[in-house]
């Protein structure tokens, strides 16, 4: 992740906290995923807690409505 934020700050002529900023300020969360965000589903997903859990589209992306930072 910290390559894209760097790669999009020099072609935005932002600095990558802005950037960061304004990925999050993308999501209704307020913050980026992690990697840690998608093991936890797998995790889940795996375990017995989700055995009902059938032919669903699972979106861990913090609910991302503006993917473009434009902070």
């Amino acid at each position: 992740m910290e390559g894209v934020l760097q790669r999009e700050a020099a072609a935005k002529g932002m600095s990558r906290d802005e950037v960061y900023q304004g990925y999050a300020a993308g999501t209704s969360m307020g913050r980026l995923v992690e990697a840690r965000d998608i093991a936890n589903m797998a995790v889940f997903l795996g375990s017995d807690a989700a055995r009902l859990v059938s032919g669903q589209v699972i979106a861990v992306d913090g609910h991302t409505e503006n993917p473009d930072p434009k902070v």
